[in-house]
């Protein structure tokens, strides 16, 4: 399994660093998960091969986890046909507004729909296929969970990827999220919350390895000296770096 951050900044891009957008590959087919913008334009600097795009799926409905949705799935049907594709989105009504939008840049709803199959993101195992397995996981980040938002854990070529999503201010729902399972890689979104006041929550998680992602620098200060009281390997992650599983 391989795993690409192509996006890895907070809320707003940064020089050098993109909104939220990773790329599970797995099996000769790519799982996204979130979907910022420019998503197509990273899937085309990384020489990936959009027809092999199997799911999208978007952790909540704030701009910088969705923005480049539309784009990708434009690039679906009129120029890198994809018609084997899922797409969840965390909300019952969010796709009545998506293909309202769509309209009203002149794309056909009908054709999109036609092309995407979309669903609504449900707790628990959301998707399988022969290659991956998708567990959905309820954060409370949206208005302390008055509306959906979701983790996924990643199961695949008998290792356990989980991404947290952004979580509530302060991260109450953390140990709920990470569970009590071992993990191969926890890729953490840090955008709500500073190091210095969840290292204790964070250095208790069952885990090999930890990616430190969706941040803001000035709330990781220190995090090279806090980083070593970690009793597993914990780093930042970089747009365009890519793990090995």
């Amino acid at each position: 399994m391989k795993i690409t951050f192509l996006g890895t900044s907070h809320g707003y891009p940064e020089k050098g660093r993109a909104v939220s957008c990773t790329m599970v590959e797995t099996g000769g087919k790519i799982y996204i998960i979130d979907a910022g913008s420019a998503v197509d334009e990273h899937l085309v600097e990384q020489d990936a091969d959009f027809s092999a795009v199997r799911a999208v799926f978007i952790t909540h409905m704030h701009s910088d986890h969705v923005n480049g949705l539309l784009s990708l799935h434009e690039e679906f049907l009129e120029y890198r046909y994809n018609d084997q594709t899922v797409c969840y989105l965390p909300e019952d009504d969010a796709l009545d507004g998506y293909l309202a939008f769509a309209k009203t840049i002149h794309l056909d709803p009908e054709n999109l729909c036609r092309i995407v199959e979309f669903r609504v993101t449900k707790e628990g195992i959301c998707y399988r296929d022969e290659n991956i397995k998708v567990r959905a996981i309820p954060t409370m980040h949206i208005m302390h969970g008055q509306y959906p938002a979701f983790a996924f854990e990643i199961l695949a070529e008998n290792k356990n990827v989980l991404f947290t999503g952004d979580m509530d201010i302060g991260f109450p729902e953390y140990e709920q999220v990470v569970g009590t399972q071992k993990h191969d890689l926890v890729i953490c979104e840090m955008a709500h919350a500073d190091l210095k006041d969840i290292k204790e929550k964070l250095k208790k998680t069952n885990t090999s390895k930890m990616l430190l992602n969706h941040y803001h620098y000035p709330r990781l200060q220190g995090f090279e000296q806090i980083f070593k009281e970690f009793p597993f390997d914990i780093q930042l992650s970089t747009d365009g770096l890519a793990l090995y599983l």
